[in-house]
This record gives C-alpha cells, sequence and structure tokens, in this order.
C-alpha cells in the first residue's frame, strides 16, 4: 500500500508539471500586488520540496531539484517562443532559488522522518 502511495505521488507531481508547462506557456495575468517573481519562486519551492512524499534518498531529493530547475529552465526558455510571453532571467533565478529552498526543506523532513523509523527498525531488532 505504500509502494501505491509512492507511485500516486509521483503520477501526480507528473501531473503538475503539465499544468504548469500550460499555464508558462499561456496568456496569465497575476492578481494585482503579486510579484510573478514571488510566484515563481513558491511554485519551484513547491515542486522540488514536495518530492519528499516520493523520493526514498537525499541523493533522489538532490537529482530532483536539478531536475525542477532543468524543467524550470526548458519552460522559461520556451516562452521566448510564444509573442505574448517573454524569458526572463529574473524569473529563471527565482526558479532556481525556489528548487533550492525546497530541496532544503524536503532534505530536512526526510532526515526528520526517516530517524524515528532508523530506530524503531533497531528496536525490532533488539527484541
Amino acid at each position: 500500500m505504500r509502494e501505491l502511495t509512492r507511485h500516486l505521488l509521483l503520477a501526480g507531481w507528473i501531473v503538475a508539471w503539465a499544468v504548469l508547462a500550460w499555464l508558462s506557456w499561456t496568456p496569465t495575468a497575476l492578481p494585482g500586488g503579486v510579484s510573478d517573481k514571488t510566484v515563481h519562486f513558491v511554485v519551484y519551492l513547491l515542486m522540488s520540496g514536495i518530492a519528499f512524499s516520493f523520493a526514498r534518498s537525499h541523493a533522489m531529493l538532490a537529482l530532483i531539484a536539478l531536475t525542477t530547475f532543468a524543467l524550470s529552465a526548458v519552460l522559461e526558455f520556451g516562452q521566448s517562443f510564444f509573442p505574448y510571453r517573454q524569458f526572463d532571467y529574473g524569473d529563471l533565478l527565482a526558479n532556481g532559488g525556489g528548487a533550492a529552498t525546497g530541496w532544503l526543506l524536503a532534505s530536512l523532513i526526510l532526515l526528520v522522518a526517516a530517524r524515528p523509523a532508523r530506530r524503531s527498525r533497531v528496536s525490532a531488532r533488539s527484541s
């Protein structure tokens, strides 16, 4: 059951990428007063950060964070092919900052979550 949940969460993450691609390449207006850099940072923080729900190791989290940044660069570059969108280095920097912050938070969550699991396995072996 746990493995099924992990696979469903991974599938949801992939669907989120499809939605993000669509939003990145369609005309979008943000509500007044909301900085697009903040939106970029938060979105990529979430895309990188939620990986703790299906990643099994810190190395996997690092790979997901790098993939998140690489895909954000592809999406940002792809905007230059649409007349109503444009490539922006500031957006790319916000994407990278969000992906890195998400990776750090996910690593912390994985570290904290793995500790109790290790303790319970050691306790079970000792008994």
